[in-house]
Protein backbone atom coordinates (compact mmCIF):
# COMPACT_ATOMS: atom_id res chain seq x y z
CA UNK A 1 0.00 0.00 0.00
CA UNK A 2 1.55 3.42 -1.07
CA UNK A 3 2.64 5.53 1.38
CA UNK A 4 0.71 9.24 1.98
CA UNK A 5 2.83 11.79 1.48
CA UNK A 6 2.67 14.80 3.55
CA UNK A 7 2.05 17.17 0.68
CA UNK A 8 -0.65 14.94 -0.12
CA UNK A 9 -2.20 14.03 3.71
CA UNK A 10 -2.14 18.05 4.16
CA UNK A 11 -4.96 17.99 1.45
CA UNK A 12 -7.13 15.22 3.92
CA UNK A 13 -9.75 16.50 5.96
CA UNK A 14 -10.03 14.55 9.13
CA UNK A 15 -13.21 15.01 11.59
CA UNK A 16 -11.87 14.28 15.06
CA UNK A 17 -14.93 13.45 17.70
CA UNK A 18 -13.84 13.63 21.62
CA UNK A 19 -15.02 14.97 24.48
CA UNK A 20 -12.47 14.81 26.61
CA UNK A 21 -10.50 18.44 25.53
CA UNK A 22 -6.57 17.11 26.09
CA UNK A 23 -7.34 14.02 24.91
CA UNK A 24 -9.11 15.50 21.65
CA UNK A 25 -6.20 17.93 21.80
CA UNK A 26 -3.32 15.47 21.69
CA UNK A 27 -5.23 13.47 18.43
CA UNK A 28 -5.65 17.00 16.90
CA UNK A 29 -2.09 17.70 17.22
CA UNK A 30 -1.09 14.50 16.20
CA UNK A 31 -2.66 14.76 12.70
CA UNK A 32 -1.86 18.11 12.37
CA UNK A 33 1.88 17.10 12.48
CA UNK A 34 1.55 14.40 10.12
CA UNK A 35 0.14 16.60 7.69
CA UNK A 36 -3.36 16.35 7.78
CA UNK A 37 -6.12 19.45 7.75
CA UNK A 38 -8.36 18.92 11.66
CA UNK A 39 -11.93 19.88 12.41
CA UNK A 40 -12.86 18.89 15.83
CA UNK A 41 -16.36 18.23 17.51
CA UNK A 42 -16.84 17.39 21.13
CA UNK A 43 -19.54 15.38 20.51
CA UNK A 44 -21.03 12.42 18.13
CA UNK A 45 -24.04 14.39 17.69
CA UNK A 46 -21.97 17.56 16.48
CA UNK A 47 -19.84 15.15 14.44
CA UNK A 48 -23.12 13.96 12.62
CA UNK A 49 -24.15 17.76 11.88
CA UNK A 50 -20.42 18.57 10.84
CA UNK A 51 -20.40 15.47 8.18
CA UNK A 52 -23.86 16.33 6.93
CA UNK A 53 -22.18 20.47 6.45
CA UNK A 54 -18.74 19.72 5.10
CA UNK A 55 -18.04 17.81 2.30
CA UNK A 56 -14.53 18.13 2.21
CA UNK A 57 -14.21 15.67 5.40
CA UNK A 58 -12.41 12.71 4.31
CA UNK A 59 -11.90 10.62 7.45
CA UNK A 60 -13.83 10.63 10.61
CA UNK A 61 -11.70 9.84 14.16
CA UNK A 62 -14.08 9.09 17.07
CA UNK A 63 -14.14 8.11 21.04
CA UNK A 64 -17.59 5.40 21.38
CA UNK A 65 -18.41 7.04 24.30
CA UNK A 66 -19.56 10.92 23.97
CA UNK A 67 -22.23 12.90 25.52
CA UNK A 68 -25.57 13.72 23.68
CA UNK A 69 -27.94 11.49 21.92
CA UNK A 70 -25.72 9.19 19.55
CA UNK A 71 -21.93 7.79 20.43
CA UNK A 72 -19.37 7.32 18.19
CA UNK A 73 -21.16 4.24 17.07
CA UNK A 74 -24.10 5.77 15.41
CA UNK A 75 -21.69 8.56 13.80
CA UNK A 76 -19.84 5.60 12.42
CA UNK A 77 -22.52 4.26 11.05
CA UNK A 78 -24.02 8.15 9.93
CA UNK A 79 -20.32 8.14 8.11
CA UNK A 80 -20.58 4.69 6.49
CA UNK A 81 -23.89 4.92 5.16
CA UNK A 82 -23.66 7.96 3.18
CA UNK A 83 -23.52 8.45 -0.66
CA UNK A 84 -20.04 9.34 0.16
CA UNK A 85 -18.78 7.05 2.43
CA UNK A 86 -16.49 8.15 5.26
CA UNK A 87 -13.22 5.70 6.64
CA UNK A 88 -13.84 5.51 10.69
CA UNK A 89 -11.82 5.28 13.36
CA UNK A 90 -12.96 4.63 16.24
CA UNK A 91 -11.37 4.64 19.72
CA UNK A 92 -12.19 3.87 23.60
CA UNK A 93 -10.60 3.23 27.25
CA UNK A 94 -13.40 1.31 28.00
CA UNK A 95 -15.42 -0.26 25.23
CA UNK A 96 -13.86 -3.10 22.84
CA UNK A 97 -16.18 -3.67 20.13
CA UNK A 98 -17.06 -6.82 18.35
CA UNK A 99 -16.35 -7.09 14.85
CA UNK A 100 -19.85 -6.72 14.60
CA UNK A 101 -20.95 -4.11 16.12
CA UNK A 102 -18.71 -1.89 13.64
CA UNK A 103 -19.34 -0.69 9.92
CA UNK A 104 -18.06 -2.60 7.48
CA UNK A 105 -14.22 -1.12 6.82
CA UNK A 106 -14.22 0.48 10.78
CA UNK A 107 -10.99 0.69 12.65
CA UNK A 108 -10.67 0.63 16.23
CA UNK A 109 -7.66 1.67 18.78
CA UNK A 110 -7.89 0.95 22.37
CA UNK A 111 -6.90 4.28 24.59
CA UNK A 112 -4.47 5.69 25.30
CA UNK A 113 -4.03 6.51 22.03
CA UNK A 114 -0.62 5.77 20.98
CA UNK A 115 0.29 8.52 18.29
CA UNK A 116 2.36 6.84 15.28
CA UNK A 117 -0.83 3.98 15.24
CA UNK A 118 -3.16 6.98 15.38
CA UNK A 119 -1.64 8.05 11.76
CA UNK A 120 -1.01 4.87 10.80
CA UNK A 121 -4.66 4.10 11.01
CA UNK A 122 -6.34 7.23 9.70
CA UNK A 123 -3.62 6.67 6.56
CA UNK A 124 -4.46 2.85 6.13
CA UNK A 125 -8.27 4.08 6.28
CA UNK A 126 -7.84 6.80 3.75
CA UNK A 127 -5.94 5.30 1.30
CA UNK A 128 -8.14 1.94 1.44
CA UNK A 129 -11.23 4.60 0.87
CA UNK A 130 -9.39 5.55 -2.55
CA UNK A 131 -8.67 2.20 -3.32
CA UNK A 132 -12.69 1.49 -2.86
Amino acid sequence: MPAVDRNDAHRIVVLVVEDEPLVRLLMVEVLREAGFDVIEARTADEGMKLLDREGAIRAVVSDIETPGQHDGFALAWHARLRPSAKPVVLVSGQLVPAADELPSGTRFIQKPVDPPILVREVREAVLSQRAA
